[in-house]
């Protein structure tokens, strides 16, 4: 619903303490909010495209000029992410399909980060990839934050629960049951309030 994706049944959206109007997704990343689904590979990636083509997906408009693209500040553009987010691929002309479920994770995340974005959200965003990417994602997530980002993650694993956000609102059938502010540190405290309405 931030995202634009669902339509909004009340209540309204400010950001900065400026009322905003979200009817779609480009509205919404117009206001610097962007979101990676949990759905990667069908709704986040062009599998048959290359890294390159993956990571500028989101910010064509800023390397283009009278509809031509700069090719060489695009590829310049996707290096340094490659480089600072340690993207596993033998060249940025890799298919996105070849890469592990870790490294098209980074891809994806690193198409929006590429927007400079403000609002962040994310649908379970280590999902499915490996114990090493997903602690540099936590660390990513962590330095976002502390740059003044807001990150909002639907996180299902107590784990991460636990360990990852500063603040966690617990939810049952669509209803928030219960704020934790500063996290969490006991799993039976958490877990007492799943299912309560």
């Amino acid at each position: 619903m931030i995202y634009g994706l669902e339509p909004r049944d009340g209540g309204e959206i400010y950001l900065n303490g400026r009322k905003i109007d979200i009817r779609n997704p480009r509205d919404a990343i117009r206001h610097g909010i962007v979101y990676l689904s949990d759905k990667r590979d069908e709704e986040e990636l062009c599998l048959s495209l290359s890294v390159l083509k993956n990571v500028c997906l989101a910010t064509l408009d800023k390397r283009a000029k009278m509809g031509f693209i700069n090719s060489k500040l695009e590829k310049e553009t996707v290096l340094n992410m490659v480089n600072e987010y340690g993207i596993a691929c033998r060249s940025i002309s890799q298919e996105v399909w070849s890469l592990s479920g870790g490294t098209k994770q980074k891809v994806a995340l690193c198409k929006w980060l590429l927007t400079n974005a403000d609002v962040i959200l994310l649908d379970q965003p280590t999902e499915g990839i490996d114990i090493k990417t997903k602690i540099e994602i936590y660390r990513l997530l962590r330095e976002l934050a502390k740059q003044g980002k807001a990150i909002l993650t639907v996180l299902t694993e107590i784990a991460e629960v636990i360990n990852v956000p500063d603040r966690i609102l617990v939810m049952y059938e669509g209803r928030i049951v219960k704020e934790f502010k500063g996290g969490v540190s006991e799993k039976e405290l958490l877990m007492s309030y799943y299912g309560r309405v």
